[in-house]
């Protein structure tokens, strides 16, 4: 038996189809595909503010399994102009979204890190303490990212915020909400007031050596202090 083959399948803004998505579904289905959807609604759209927000996402993922048979159900809100989903309006939504469906459902949610901070920043590292401690202490069963810079500057990603964004969500586990509350404030305290600025930093080239595949140490200084800031905040990372 061949390996199974991972299909990605996107839902159309706000809960659309098209008949090309159900030919890539009927296509999917014939290889014995693993289906991952995701769908990604807009804040301020179709849906109004956050709390119009938070019902989408739920409508959005039970739309990805009726329709798409998901086994895993990824979604990524999206600011209107940060383009981000770190904003706290959307940490807001997506909590009662993935609470919602953990608590009611036996659906897999996975939840996308994808801020406008980028690598050698320290906004970065804050942004993935405030969504995937969010996405974690909510039911998530898997956090995603991190997608640095939101994915569109090119070579403005690493694998140490990536590292980093794991690290938290394992660490986060276990949590009650009430503890993880006063962590995410302070996080996104800390990038909030720059947000609209979008660093997104340096070049993978800058903030690691590109023969050693190592983070250098400059970049590395940055995630020692936020390490040791947040454990101080609460959050056991060893």
């Amino acid at each position: 038996m061949s390996p199974a083959v991972r299909c990605m399948i996107a839902m159309m803004g706000e809960l659309k189809t098209s008949h090309e998505l159900l030919n890539k579904l009927a296509h999917s289905v014939r290889q014995d595909g693993i289906i991952a959807g995701f769908y990604n609604p807009i804040l301020g759209g179709f849906a109004g503010g956050e709390e119009g927000l938070a019902v989408l996402i739920t409508a959005g993922i039970i739309a990805l399994q009726m329709v798409y048979m998901s086994v895993t159900h990824s979604t990524c809100p999206t600011h209107p102009s940060l383009f981000n989903d770190t904003a706290p309006q959307i940490l807001r939504a997506v909590s009662a979204a993935t609470a919602a469906i953990s608590r009611n459902s036996p659906i897999m949610t996975t939840i996308m890190t994808s801020p406008v901070g980028g690598p050698g920043k320290d906004t970065v590292l804050y942004k993935c303490i405030a969504m995937a401690t969010t996405a974690t202490v909510c039911g998530a069963s898997q956090v995603f990212g991190t997608r640095s810079a939101v994915g569109v500057v090119p070579n403005h990603c690493t694998g140490l915020e990536a590292r980093f964004n794991g690290e938290v969500g394992y660490t986060a586990a276990g949590m009650t909400r009430v503890e993880a509350e006063e962590i995410v404030q302070k996080a996104v305290a800390a990038y909030e007031p720059v947000m609209a600025t979008k660093p997104v930093g340096q070049t993978f080239q800058e903030v690691y050596d590109p023969v050693t595949i190592k983070p250098k140490e400059e970049w590395l200084e940055v995630y020692d202090r936020v390490k040791e800031e947040a454990i101080g905040w609460g959050l056991p990372l060893n």
